[in-house]
């Protein structure tokens, strides 16, 4: 049976798609290194791991540093209390994986041997989670820390001498701002004080591009907005944070920058009309986009809007054959592109 997806979920897969993209670039990585622990960072590179009881859905970012240090990130959309428990899903998963990459001499292995009598070389685990949106209640400190002990039914002293025998310990970045916050950045530039130390950053672009994005959506809702489509709130954005020195080199290039305006105007048919109608909407738009560009284009661009809000590839595939009356082989050709 297909798993539903529902209407809030499509704002978090957006946003992770701009997330991913920010942070697909090395330097990008090495500057969230220096941020999160305040160090230089060595040979960065990339590993995304596939989550064990998370459906089709990936973690964030994960990434080894130097190859002693095994870094996640997830962020998020509304507070989650369980972000302690979906952490320690994540790191089990890509610590055995990283115990498959490296025996104790850091050579290259294909299997791991855990009743072997040999220790194996484990990096260390550095796990972070960070929430954005807009709220009037905020936070004074942005940074804080969530325990998986936080959860146990047993309330234990966290520093007696016998400490418990599973943790996790989470670092949790609270970027949600204020409606005014936002309307002052968009207008004046003006960063919240309480974000002093993360200026210049991209956690804080990324999270003042999501909450300006939402900031956006509820003026347009409210009938505050002079622009006719949610699309153009969205284009509008882009060309501001491009035109402050921001994301430059994502936002320079038309396909990602479009990319990017598609999606999240993708959001509002998701918001309006739920998830059935707004799936819908978003094959109409790939169909408008054949009938310009030539129809592969509009079959691929209704099959990225789709994988773009976490519809599994088998969902997928049955929608487009749906709407425009392909075979099994065909489709199957389209997902490959």
């Amino acid at each position: 049976m297909e798993k539903p997806i529902s209407a809030n979920e499509p704002n978090r897969q957006m946003s992770d798609a701009l997330f991913k993209e920010i942070f697909s670039e090395e330097e990008r990585l090495k500057n969230l290194v220096q941020v999160l622990r305040g160090k230089e960072a060595g040979a960065v590179s990339i590993k995304t791991l596939h989550p064990v009881i998370f459906g089709s859905k990936m973690n964030d970012l994960s990434f080894l540093c130097d190859e002693e240090y095994y870094y996640m990130f997830e962020i998020q959309s509304t507070d989650n209390p369980n972000i302690p428990y979906r952490m320690l899903e994540y790191i089990t998963r890509g610590l055995r994986e990283a115990a498959e990459l490296f025996n104790q001499k850091g050579e290259k292995k294909d299997t791991v041997k855990i009743y072997s009598s040999r220790q194996l070389r484990l990096p260390e685990p550095k796990l972070y989670a960070m929430v954005t949106g807009l709220s009037q209640t905020l936070p004074t400190d942005v940074k804080s820390v969530k325990y998986l002990s936080d959860l146990y039914v047993t309330k234990s002293n966290r520093a007696a001498k016998s400490p418990y025998s599973v943790e996790v310990q989470v670092e949790y970045f609270n970027f949600k701002m204020s409606s005014e916050e936002i309307r002052g950045y968009l207008e004046e530039e003006r960063i919240p004080k309480r974000f002093e130390h993360y200026q210049g950053t991209d956690l804080l672009y990324y999270a003042l591009f999501v909450n300006a994005k939402r900031y956006l959506w509820d003026c347009r809702k409210e009938g505050h907005t002079t622009r006719l489509t949610y699309e153009e709130d969205i284009l509008w954005l882009c060309d501001l944070f491009w035109g402050r020195g921001i994301f430059v080199e994502i936002l320079e290039q038309e396909d990602k920058k479009m990319s990017i305006v598609e999606a999240f105007s993708y959001e509002e048919d998701i918001r309006e009309a739920g998830m059935e109608e707004g799936l819908q909407k978003g094959i109409e738009k790939g169909i408008e986009k054949g009938i310009e560009k030539g129809m592969e284009k509009g079959i691929v661009g209704s099959i990225k809007l789709l994988g773009q809000i976490g519809l599994e590839s088998s969902l997928i595939k049955k929608k487009i054959i749906e709407q425009y009356s392909l075979t099994e082989e065909e489709a199957a050709h389209y997902m490959k592109l």
